[in-house]
């Protein structure tokens, strides 16, 4: 379909239909005069190629800058849909008016249908004053529709916006009248094609903040159900973070991190978690998620204010976030990730990134931590999940504010262990931050990751409501292609914590197989375990398995998705045990 022809068709005919030549008050329209600004520009990135990563252009997204330049007070807003190589949306909070800032505040959104080499101006959502933004797509029966989640208002409250038509720009909205003030929302399709919604409410007094959920029809412009309120056994839940994800057969997962939670070890703060499978109908939880602790390096660390999360295609629900020491050295920031709730693995520290800020030398930054603001995505075959992060750069500073660069690490999904790949994905002399990865990452080889991020030349933010107090710029919202030159991770899933009485290596099935085969295995101790595959020749081609494992019964799939037809050999190392087989590819 020719997106950009149906679109003029459809404005045209919206046009007529209005005296005004303008769309109904349910609708937004775009275009807005930018008010002139004499400071100083970004610096445009071009394209580069590291060891294992190509590194796509800065693309900046048309009508996406302005002078607001804080977009989230800890959670990752969504705010770019890679819905497949051609249609992407993307939203930013941001303000035209360089002398009005805050009361000009409004999100906008932009559509590319040529897979973000260009971006269209669509629409300002709602036409007055809004903030944080948060974006997701229904996939219905006349394309992928952006949605678009926000608060505004007095008393505020959260509005769901939906356009008539893949990248129109013409939007209706629908106020969350049943509960008010609802802030910070965010906004998940769920497989039956309701929306999940969470965000943080409050009875006229912060102390009393609670996470309120929501589910929203599309295709029938309605709020379904009552609304439903969390709290947890945190101590207290005044500024708390919320994330919300959605998997496959309605599964759902809400995450709350109360950051003035003193009831954890320590007397600190903790996170926590709700999950559901029946479409958001019904919660379990609150369930302990992370509590302050000492980790292997010996900081004592707690909760920062940054958190994502997101399920992969099995069922899987993956949450990322930060840390720091009870004392909050810059030196101490980590990185986390989460699987199911139960498992914690550090993904990457302040000491493995070459310049990251380990003091402060300039201006203080507010709710700014040297590693803050994750991002994370799954791969689509759902072996590997990464994750995005802007770094707070030691001796890189304008005006005594440290200026900011976007990473990426990633890790194995199936156990979590970490890359030794910290990837720099910017290093120019602008400040780079509130990165947004999209939710899936593509390719089972080449993994492309769908980016955008907020670029500007002023470090620190100068948002009136903020107290950085950083001279004004322009900031932009950029778009970018991130490519990892990484094959298939390699994940062991558990089949049974009870004991074996011996090793066993079993038959790979299916066998013969085409691509793929998974092999199990028995572990009656905990020990080192190798499993390595051998082709005819008896060349060692591929290592699945080298690490220890508890005793278990395990499996692992094999993707010979890269290797030609024939014989190949698997063999189990493990505590003096060994034990080869053989399988058959056939392409």
């Amino acid at each position: 379909m020719n997106y950009l022809i149906t679109r003029i068709i459809l404005i045209l005919f919206l046009i007529s239909l209005s005296p005004l030549a303008g769309i109904t008050n349910n609708k937004t329209k775009n275009r807005e005069n930018l008010v002139f600004y004499n400071g100083p520009d970004i610096h445009i990135e071009g394209s580069k190629i590291l060891d294992n990563v190509s590194i796509g252009p800065e693309i900046p997204i048309t009508g996406l800058s302005g002078f607001y330049d804080w977009q989230t007070n800890g959670d990752c807003k969504r705010q770019i849909y890679y819905f497949n190589g051609s249609i992407l949306h993307a939203i930013y909070m941001t303000s035209t008016d360089s002398l009005q800032v805050n009361p000009s505040r409004q999100t906008r959104y932009s559509f590319s249908s040529n897979g973000g080499l260009n971006w269209d101006l669509s629409a300002i959502v709602p036409p007055g004053r809004s903030g944080y933004g948060y974006l997701t797509v229904d996939s219905g029966l006349i394309g992928p529709q952006a949605v678009i989640v926000n608060h505004y208002g007095g008393p505020v409250k959260s509005y769901i916006h939906t356009d008539a038509f893949p990248g129109l720009g013409s939007f209706t909205y629908y106020p969350s009248n049943s509960v008010r003030n609802y802030i910070w929302p965010q906004a998940n399709l769920m497989d039956n094609r309701n929306v999940l919604v969470s965000g943080k409410t409050y009875n006229d007094n912060v102390s009393t903040d609670t996470l309120a959920v929501q589910i929203f029809r599309p295709s029938s412009g309605q709020w379904i159900g009552q609304p439903q309120f969390f709290r947890s056994g945190a101590s207290d839940h005044f500024d708390m973070r919320i994330a919300n994800a959605t998997g496959p057969n309605g599964k759902a997962v809400l995450i709350m991190s109360p950051v003035y939670d003193h009831g954890g070890s320590f007397g600190a703060n903790r996170i926590f978690y709700w999950t559901s499978n029946n479409y958001g109908v019904s919660w379990s939880g609150p369930n302990l998620m992370y509590d302050t602790q000492i980790d292997a390096d010996g900081d004592t660390s707690k909760p920062w204010i940054g958190l994502d999360a997101v399920y992969d295609k099995v069922g899987n629900f993956f949450v990322a976030f930060n840390t720091v020491s009870l004392s909050g050295e810059y030196s101490t920031a980590k990185i986390w990730l989460n699987k199911n709730g139960v498992q914690n693995k550090i993904l990457v520290k302040n000491s493995q990134i070459t310049g990251a800020m380990t003091s402060a030398v300039g201006t203080h930054m507010e709710d700014v931590c040297s590693m803050d603001w994750p991002s994370i995505s799954l791969s689509e075959y759902s072996d590997a999940v990464f994750c995005a992060y802007s770094v707070a750069k030691q001796n890189d500073t304008v005006n005594g504010f440290n200026s900011m660069d976007i990473y990426i690490s990633y890790a194995n999904a199936g156990n979590l262990s970490p890359s030794n790949n910290r990837i720099q994905i910017t290093n120019g002399t602008d400040d780079e931050r509130f990165v947004s990865l999209n939710r899936i990452s593509f390719g089972d080889f080449n993994r492309k990751i769908p980016a955008v991020y907020q670029k500007d030349p002023q470090p620190g933010t100068s948002a009136p409501d903020h107290n950085d107090n950083a001279p004004l710029s322009r900031s932009s919202l950029i778009y970018r292609e991130i490519e990892l030159t990484v094959p298939l991770l390699n994940i062991i899933n558990n089949l049974s914590e009870q004991i074996p009485e011996s090793y066993k290596l079993q038959q790979n099935f299916p066998n013969p197989f085409n691509p793929s085969t998974n092999i199990r295995f028995d572990i009656p101790k905990s020990g080192n375990v190798r499993i390595l595959i051998y082709d005819i020749s008896g060349k060692l081609v591929e290592t699945l398995i080298d690490e220890s494992l508890s005793p278990g019964t395990y499996e692992i799939n094999w993707n010979g998705d890269r290797f030609a037809s024939g014989v190949y050999f698997y063999n189990l190392e493990a505590e003096g045990f060994n034990q080869t087989r053989k399988m058959l590819l056939i392409k």
